[in-house]
């Protein structure tokens, strides 16, 4: 700060005109930088650089085409549409056991702590609700359905394996129908 008050207003000014001078900088930048007519100069002087610039996008935009081939490839192989089956099968059981969990009534616990058989006395008692579920037997229900699952999904698996290694090695279909 300036010793006097014109020596700080003066001051103030310079700060004032150099600030002035560093926005309209900025300002001039970021025109010339948004410009068209720069990439267009740019491309002008660098034709090689707009070349690569373009391999690139190019490159760029067909390994994203190959690998959404491949995905699309991947997702309709029987493999991944029996996995998302099994999956969707699992899901569905987890919603229906979860809503059967829901809707099994708790049983309200009540436990009394302390003495009622003085008169007068200083009665300190505690009541305790405890919220209970018998988890026991959803548990195996749930359990059992899904070794049911399972069995009946390996069986499926195992039972086609069995057709592709007969045909394979006898030359014909399977002496059973519907494999």
């Amino acid at each position: 700060m300036g010793a006097t008050a014109a020596d700080t207003k003066r001051e103030i000014e310079e700060i004032r005109k150099d600030v002035s001078s560093a926005v309209s900088e900025l300002r001039s930048r970021v025109l010339r930088t948004v410009s068209p007519q720069t990439y267009l100069d740019f491309a002008r002087e660098n034709p090689a650089a707009i070349l690569g610039v373009g391999l690139g996008a190019a490159s760029l935009a067909g390994l994203m085409l190959a690998r959404s081939v491949a995905e699309s490839r991947r997702q309709n192989r029987p493999s991944e549409r029996l996995r998302r089956t099994v999956m969707g099968a699992a899901e569905e059981l987890t919603e229906t056991a979860h809503r059967a969990l829901a809707a099994v009534p708790s049983l309200p616990i009540s436990v009394q702590v302390g003495t009622s058989d003085a008169k007068g006395s200083n009665n300190q008692s505690a009541n305790l609700a405890v919220k209970g579920k018998d988890q026991g037997m959803l548990k195996k229900a749930l359990w059992s359905g899904l070794v049911a699952l399972m069995m009946a999904g390996g069986g499926l698996a195992a039972r086609r394996l069995s057709a592709t290694i007969w045909k394979s090695a006898m030359g014909e279909a399977p002496p059973t129908k519907n494999v």
